[in-house]
Order: C-alpha cells, then structure tokens, then sequence
C-alpha cells in the first residue's frame, strides 16, 4: 500500500474553532485541542485530497510541519496514513440523533405539599416514554417518603433516577445503606448542606455516586456554570449536540406548584398538571421552540472550539431578549482562549440584575 493519503478516523470528529480546533474521539470519549491552521489541511486531507495536493498547497516551507503534525495524530491513534481505495471505502460516522421516547429526561421538584402527586407525575412521564429521572427535594424529607418514591420509579420503564436533597440529620447512614441493593433505579444521591466530613462516616463502596456537599442548594440558580472540568466528549451528547440543543432536547421539568416548564430555572411556564398533561403540553409548538438550538447557532458558542463538548444553558443568557444568546454563566472567550470569572465581568451585570443572581 502507497501511502498518498492520510484521513482523521470516522469516529474521530473535527470541530473549529476561531483560534483553534478541537479533535473529539467518539470511540475513546477524549479530545485534543489542535492549531487552526492544522484544521483546514484536516479537512482537504478527510475530503480524499492527496497529500502531496496538499503539500503543494500549502507550499514547500509548510510541508515539513505538516508532515510532523500527521505523524503526531498518528501516534496519538486519531487518524492514519492510507491509499486512495480506503478513502473510498472506509465507513463515514453516523451522527444522526434519534430517540423513539417524547421526553428524555425529566426533573421533578419535591416537598410535603406535591409528594402525593408524585404517582401521578410518573405516569405521566410513562406515556411519553420518559427514560431519565432527577428527584429534587426541596426540603427534608422523611426516609420512608424517600423509598417510597424510589419504590415507585422502580416499577417503571426509567433508565436511571438522581436524587438532590439537603442533609436529613440522624439516620443517614441507615438511610444510605437502604438504598443501596439492586432493587431500585438510584444511580446517583447529592446530598446539600451537609456537615464538615460527612461523607467520611457514610458507609462505603455503594452502587451508586454519593456526593456530599457544604453548601446548600435552594433552587437551581446555581445551573448552568460552564467550566472545562465538566467538558465531556460523550458520544451520546457530542452527537445530541450536534443535532439539538444539548440541554433541552425532549427535556421536562415539574415544581411544587405543578408548574410544567422546560427546565425548572426558567420563568415560562407551558402548563399545570393540575389542568393539563405533560404529553399535551409538548405538542405545543411553544414547548418545544428550544429543543432545536444547537451551539452552532449560538453567539460566540458558534466560534468555540469546545462547543460539542461543553454544556448549554437557556435559562441563564448574557442577553435575556435573546434566545440564541451566549450563556451568561461562561467566562471563557473563543477569540483570545482565555478564562474569566463569568460574574466579575461587568459587561454581564445587567443579566445578573434581570435573573436576580446572587454571585
């Protein structure tokens, strides 16, 4: 085989940013960061142009660079040297996003009020084939109300359910090992406002993440931070994001009041379930209007090489009128690939002011 070609792997995805550009690896759930330049010969080289096309190009001062740069994605197995036959016939990367449920993921508030409700809120989220569920605890809740909802979830078609609520106090470490036996859909327990070490007298290893913190959690103000910690190149939302917008897509939230929103940090309310249903609700064209927003489409995520990775956030935007506004809660700027703190930036504080965040 005459090595006159070289092509990035099918599951290996480019995405360009202003200043530079990112390789995500689907297969391995990496990413490396690569100059911009490196982009654009990328792309003749996945288009089946050949190299030496390519070196001709870019000109005989380029080629030893280049040359050095294929080699290094080579040994860092994100592509290989090849002939013209595989470029014709290596298999491209599917990045259609299709689900059969109407809802994905649901997040439902909880407190003594609505717990009776809880029922009913499940059976509405089996008609539209919901498959993630995250319970929100406003307040302490007694343990035997905490099983009973997990009892419940786990006569349903639910994947997987994550609980949220706020240190119950004496008999927590009975409480935790309760939930850990394999008849239930917990995969995750965050507990908020918790004492100093915690998590250190809490009983251990557990079939789910455990997660204590300090602070305590009021709402969900909070959402929406974007940080690199919590970059992932899943492939599952790489590709969701590519196609939808990676937070909202055939997503539902409920609060104690009943009020039906698209996440639980907005102010649009779509309905009540005390006079509608979930599955009525989404066949208004309103419910769904941002389902479809993809980072492609969003001021300055549009230039951002870390987009597909990287989470959305409609609630939270730097301009409130505007829906395809930047995330307010993003301190990081595409065009110098530099990190700020998003909420010393005065040019954010009107936003801060309009959603009344405390930072």
């Amino acid at each position: 085989m005459k090595n006159t070609h070289f092509q990035l792997y099918s599951n290996c995805l480019l995405v360009k940013g202003h200043q530079r550009s990112l390789i995500m690896d689907l297969q391995r759930e990496i990413s490396e960061l690569i100059p911009g330049s490196m982009y654009e010969v990328l792309q003749l080289l996945n288009a089946s142009v050949p190299l030496s096309d390519v070196y001709v190009q870019y000109g005989e001062e380029n080629s030893e660079t280049i040359t050095e740069y294929l080699e290094y994605i080579r040994e860092k197995e994100f592509g290989h040297f090849c002939d013209s036959f595989d470029t014709k016939h290596l298999p491209s990367f599917d990045t259609v996003y299709e689900t059969p449920e109407k809802i994905n993921n649901a997040i439902i508030e909880l407190n003594k009020d609505n717990l009776l409700s809880f029922e009913n809120y499940l059976f509405q989220l089996e008609e539209v084939r919901c498959k993630y569920l995250t319970i929100f605890f406003t307040e302490i809740t007694a343990s035997t109300d905490v099983f009973s909802i997990l009892q419940l979830t786990s006569r349903t078609s639910l994947i997987s359910v994550e609980l949220i609520m706020p240190y119950p106090g004496e008999g927590l470490p009975e409480m935790i090992r309760e939930m850990d036996h394999s008849g239930n859909k917990l995969i995750s327990l965050t507990l908020h406002n918790c004492p100093d070490n915690t998590a250190e007298v809490l009983p251990a290893p557990l079939n789910y993440t455990l997660v204590c913190l300090e602070r305590a959690i009021t709402g969900f103000g909070h959402c929406g931070v974007v940080k690199s910690e919590n970059f992932s190149t899943n492939q599952q939302k790489v590709v969701e994001s590519l196609n939808h917008n990676s937070c909202l897509y055939k997503k539902i939230a409920i609060n104690t009041n009943g009020e039906i929103k698209n996440c639980p940090a907005m102010s649009k309310v779509l309905g009540n379930v005390s006079t509608t249903t979930i599955k009525a609700v989404i066949e208004v064209p309103e419910a769904t209007a941002l389902w479809d927003i993809r980072k492609d489409d969003i001021t300055v995520c549009k230039d951002c090489e870390f987009r597909h990775i990287c989470t959305d956030c409609r609630a939270f935007t730097e301009d409130p009128e505007d829906r395809f506004s930047k995330p307010l809660k993003c301190g990081y700027d595409p065009y110098t690939t530099g990190w700020a703190d998003w909420s010393e930036n005065p040019l954010k504080r009107k936003a801060i002011q309009h959603y009344g965040l405390s930072v």
